[in-house]
């Protein structure tokens, strides 16, 4: 392999370096509940609904065709509410990539990307995913 010289972006301007909110929640859990939400509809590109309140996830998704779901979990978290949508998809692949027990999610505001990472501080990994217009 050789290297490339140039200028790259700077990466790091992407990656939300302060979030306001920080929930941290079972990854298996979420990672099951998120796949629940996708089984309600065949649909691509529908949001996945997340309101985070109270020690709750809840979760729902709206498809017009095929009906709506609910799902709520148990989270450690205890701001102000916030409820941000995401395509499905692509937190699987984040959480997938994560083996850590419990996921940190950190959130600024309902338009802003939202920062996965794992609880553990042994795993290295940083996941940013845009949130969607539900």
């Amino acid at each position: 392999s050789r290297m490339i010289e140039g200028d790259y972006p700077n990466y790091l301007q992407v990656i939300p370096d302060k979030p306001t909110k920080t929930i941290l929640v079972n990854t298996e859990a979420l990672l099951g509940a998120t796949r629940k939400m996708m089984a309600v509809t065949p649909e691509k590109f529908v949001a996945v609904k997340y309101k985070f309140q109270n020690n709750q996830a809840i979760l729902s998704v709206v498809a017009p065709d095929t009906g709506s779901g609910t799902s709520t979990l148990d989270v450690d978290y205890n701001g102000e509410e916030i409820e941000i949508a995401f395509n499905p998809d692509f937190l699987i692949n984040a959480l997938k990539a994560i083996k850590s027990e419990r996921v940190s999610i950190g959130l600024t505001t309902p338009i802003n990307p939202g920062k996965i990472t794992p609880e553990s501080e042994d795993e290295k990994y940083i996941g940013v995913i845009m949130p969607m217009r539900p």
